[in-house]
């Protein structure tokens, strides 16, 4: 477990007070200690975050793929459709609602 500063300095006041001083290797080593914890839990923070926008950025790149199927899709068929010459004869007029009575010309 790693000492905060604060902390560090109270356990070197309490031995000065007793008498003996602190091994300055001690401090020397439990620095660098500190800061490859802080550097480490950094790094397994940063990698999980880039793990979770890769999995983001492919759920993104199939929606657009998706996207743009369905867009092909239609264009297709649009495109199909409007080749298609209408099979009507003449001036037939054309039936105002979807309604299968309304295609009964008048007499």
């Amino acid at each position: 477990m790693a000492l905060s500063h604060q902390q560090r300095d109270q356990i070197e006041r309490r031995v000065r007070a007793a008498g003996r001083q602190p091994d300055p290797r001690e401090a020397r080593i439990a620095r660098p200690r500190d800061l490859n914890q802080r550097i480490t839990g950094k790094l397994a923070r940063t990698h999980t975050e880039l793990t979770q926008l890769k999995e983001h950025h492919q759920f993104l790149l199939s929606v657009l793929a998706a996207k743009d199927d369905e867009v092909r899709r239609l264009r297709h068929q649009l495109s199909t459709s409007a080749a298609v010459p209408d099979q009507r004869q003449g001036d037939e007029p054309l039936a105002s609602s979807s309604c299968p009575a309304a295609d009964v010309t008048p007499v």
